[in-house]
């Protein structure tokens, strides 16, 4: 009699061991679930949320949509002039300063680049809020890990930093 109440308590043992197994489990995939549904939502924060249904999945986006998507160097240039420009508080509203773009050259156009485009030269007034322009000066941008940064702000070429940053000699702004 003795033997069968120490078999039938080892069966228990054993279940209660599984059930509790189970149970840890269980919460286990929970949470594992749980961090990854969030973490995806994460990652898909910045994308947009909204899926046309109407669309057939098959088609493939056209070039010309493709193209409008990836900005280009003159749209890139002007949106690190206008970070720039926007980061400098006004000295009396203390709200940031916006940017206005003049032209250059015997084509007055806005962007000047080196052959390789690697350096942008921008002709800006950078000035408060609903003021007029008056005067301006060149805005010297090099592009760095495919993005544009102001490296030089002045109305003549810096010779230290034409060495400094490689700017070549017969582009000063």
């Amino acid at each position: 009699m003795n033997k069968m109440n120490e078999y039938g308590g080892s069966t228990i043992k054993t279940l209660l061991v599984l059930v509790v197994v189970g149970i840890i489990g269980g919460a286990s995939f929970y949470v594992y679930i749980s961090n990854k549904k969030t973490q995806d939502n994460l990652n898909n924060a910045g994308k947009s949320s909204v899926v046309d249904v109407s669309k057939d999945d098959k088609q493939e986006p056209k070039l010309d949509e493709l193209d409008k998507s990836i900005p280009n160097d003159d749209d890139m240039v002007l949106n690190a002039a206008k970070d720039y420009c926007a980061a400098e508080l006004s000295t009396g509203t203390k709200f940031p300063r916006e940017l206005t773009v003049g032209t250059q050259g015997p084509n007055n156009t806005k962007f000047a680049y080196t052959a390789d485009k690697v350096f942008a030269r921008l002709n800006v007034s950078c000035h408060d809020k609903g003021q007029i322009p008056q005067g301006g000066v060149a805005y010297v941008l090099k592009k760095v890990n495919s993005r544009w940064i102001v490296i030089g702000v002045g109305q003549q070429g810096d010779p230290q930093a034409n060495v400094k940053y490689g700017i070549p000699p017969d582009f000063n702004p």
